[in-house]
């Protein structure tokens, strides 16, 4: 079991509490599976409650695909019952753990919805947008997530957390320089000269330099030099040529968003987020009109209007999301899921950005004048646990935009400027 004695936090981690059964959302459905690690595998199939080691030998299953070679694959899963996890009670919850006692919980069902990073022994830990609770605290601060570093004795269960060593052997120059990387990715989303649009087609030119810097011939000293001059002036002059030159084309990103929230109601999709759907694709059909006249009447009316109000939402939405994912460079070690490179691993908070807002635009249309920060609240926790915790399904996006060639600087300009 991993300790720390050092932990860095966003300021409202301290103050989340799971409510259980009073939530308005059960953090026990809408996933596509829940994974289970070999001791607790193993745990449940011999359960000392006889009754629930029935349902562990029918439910609980383990991972074919598992090579044993190789330790990061997930061992097990629960079998969920139409998307909800079938140790579930009527009384909204868990039957394992009303058993037997919050220690019988696996790992992933005892710290949702917290996230743990170790970066040069660093905790790094933060929650989760799908989970409402937690959206809240996370979403509706006014003057943007701010950070603080604590000494305490902490013990986290998962031993194979995501990790990045600056001082690893034969690391790359990202990663020997992440943390002052994430803190120019920060500063650059939190600068409100800029609307938060603005901010990510600076970060995607940021992005763009980063990797042809780290991978061109530039040595250590030249690299540290680059980012020195970011962090001394994070919008950098020179990208302001690109966002004024940059075109527009909402036609464009209208119906290359409206292809995937199709394809992403295919698979696992928890109610809410069917629901907003069902909205979004009503409103579109408002009135027999195209299409897409709808969408720019709903976003010149509705959304932006009323944005300008909110972009503090919009921008702790991203603040949450790199510093959770270790933007932009992604984990050296990590549990299940394979490296990417720089450009992948942005384009898919890109993506995430700009389906998201798609969804609001045809949210505040179905709601017109009656639109309010709840409504964005609730969009985003079901967006994020339909579909940024799908990892396949956004592998799958970011191969549709490569094959659509929209990719690259120019290709996310494209994709953020309406």
């Amino acid at each position: 079991m991993p300790s720390f004695s050092k932990v860095l936090q966003p300021q409202y981690y301290s103050r989340f509490q799971c409510i259980a059964a009073r939530c308005a959302e059960t953090c026990c459905s809408g996933w596509g599976n829940i994974v289970i690690e070999e001791s607790t595998y193993n745990f449940y199939k011999k359960c000392p409650d006889l009754d629930l080691q029935k349902k562990c030998q029918y439910y609980v299953v383990k991972n074919s695909e598992i090579d044993e070679s190789e330790q990061y694959k997930p061992y097990a899963f629960i079998r969920l019952q139409e998307g909800q996890c079938p140790f579930l009670t009527e009384e909204k919850l868990c039957h394992i753990q009303k058993q037997l006692g919050e220690a019988a919980l696996s790992i992933s069902c005892d710290t949702y919805p917290r996230n743990f990073n170790k970066v040069n022994n660093i905790l790094q830990r933060s929650l989760d947008i799908s989970c409402l609770e937690a959206a809240k605290l996370i979403l509706l601060n006014e003057k943007g997530i701010e950070f603080e570093e604590i000494q305490a004795a902490i013990k986290v269960r998962n031993h194979l957390l995501p990790e990045i060593a600056e001082g690893k052997p034969n690391g790359s120059k990202v990663y020997k320089n992440f943390t002052s990387i994430q803190n120019i990715v920060i500063q650059i989303l939190q600068n409100r000269r800029y609307s938060v649009d603005e901010r990510l087609m600076i970060l995607s030119i940021f992005c763009e330099k980063l990797e042809a810097s780290a991978d061109g011939a530039v040595d250590d000293k030249e690299f540290a030099d680059f980012l020195q001059d970011y962090k001394a002036e994070p919008e950098n002059e020179a990208s302001e040529p690109y966002m004024k030159e940059s075109r527009s084309d909402i036609k464009m990103q209208f119906e290359a968003m409206n292809i995937l929230l199709e394809y992403s109601l295919k698979g696992t999709c928890t109610d809410n987020f069917r629901r907003c759907m069902d909205k979004f694709k009503m409103f579109l059909k408002e009135g027999g009109a195209p299409y897409i006249e709808n969408y720019k009447r709903a976003y010149d009316d509705y959304y932006h209007p009323k944005i300008e109000n909110y972009m503090y939402i919009l921008e702790n939405y991203l603040v949450n999301n790199v510093y959770k994912d270790l933007f932009p460079a992604g984990p050296q070690i990590n549990a299940f899921f394979a490296e990417h490179s720089i450009r992948r691993i942005h384009m898919v908070l890109i993506i995430k950005y700009v389906l998201l807002r798609t969804i609001l635009i045809g949210i505040a249309g179905y709601y017109k004048r009656e639109f309010h920060i709840g409504h964005i609240i609730k969009t985003m926790q079901a967006f994020e646990k339909t579909i940024g915790h799908n990892l396949n399904y956004l592998t799958q996006a970011v191969n549709f935009m490569d094959e659509a060639k929209i990719q690259k600087q120019q290709g996310c300009l494209l994709l953020l400027k309406l």
